[in-house]
């Protein structure tokens, strides 16, 4: 989808028709926080009650010491 409003209109339209479908994101660091959380906003504005995170395995990322 190319605006947040079709993002919106696909997701509710899913959730309306299963309401049980799980809503997940998945970003990598390349991606700035604020898209994320501005992704996550639209994805409640369509009714997730609730939204999961995708992430990578740990031993692809550096690990502060």
């Amino acid at each position: 989808p190319s605006s947040g409003q079709k993002i919106v209109t696909i997701v509710r339209a899913v959730l309306d028709a299963k309401p049980e479908t799980p809503v997940f994101v998945k970003a990598d660091r390349a991606v700035p926080y604020g898209n994320v959380v501005g992704a996550m906003v639209l994805l409640q504005e369509a009714g997730a009650g609730s939204i999961g995170f995708v992430t990578d395995p740990l031993d692809t990322y550096p690990v502060p010491e």
